[in-house]
């Protein structure tokens, strides 16, 4: 899944500048859902969100998020995307999901440029992918 699950607070709240962030920057964080031993490519997929949080550490957080929340729900653990946002959105004013295995290699990408480029009204914001949506 290459979405960014998105969620804007109330209009005009973006960021208190508490938790080390910067007055007026939305908080943001990079999650991946991930159950069970990760192979290499994850491995190596992991580090680069986590080097793209450290480089920017007053705008981005990183969770990787290990939860078996299939052995609660008996769901594959495809659902667990689902269930991780669900818990960790109400945490930051955006919350970008990516897969375990996407890696982000472009970081002089800041995620407030991406941001400020999205209408007001945006709540979620999906990606067009070469074979369409991934889920």
């Amino acid at each position: 899944m290459l979405g960014a699950v998105a969620k804007r607070r109330s209009p005009g709240s973006s960021g208190s500048g508490r938790d080390g962030g910067l007055v007026g920057m939305p908080r943001v964080a990079i999650l991946t859902a991930h159950e069970g031993r990760m192979d290499p490519v994850s491995q190596a997929c992991t580090a680069t969100k986590r080097c793209y949080a450290a480089a920017y550490p007053k705008e981005v957080t990183f969770i990787l998020d290990t939860t078996p929340y299939s052995l609660k729900t008996r769901r594959h653990p495809t659902w667990n995307r689902v269930l991780a946002c669900h818990k960790h959105l109400p945490q930051v004013d955006w919350l970008l999901y990516l897969d375990s295995d996407i890696a982000m290699l472009n970081h002089s990408i800041r995620m407030g440029d991406f941001l400020r480029q999205l209408h007001p009204q945006s709540f979620l914001v999906w990606t067009a992918g070469q074979r369409g949506f991934n889920a």
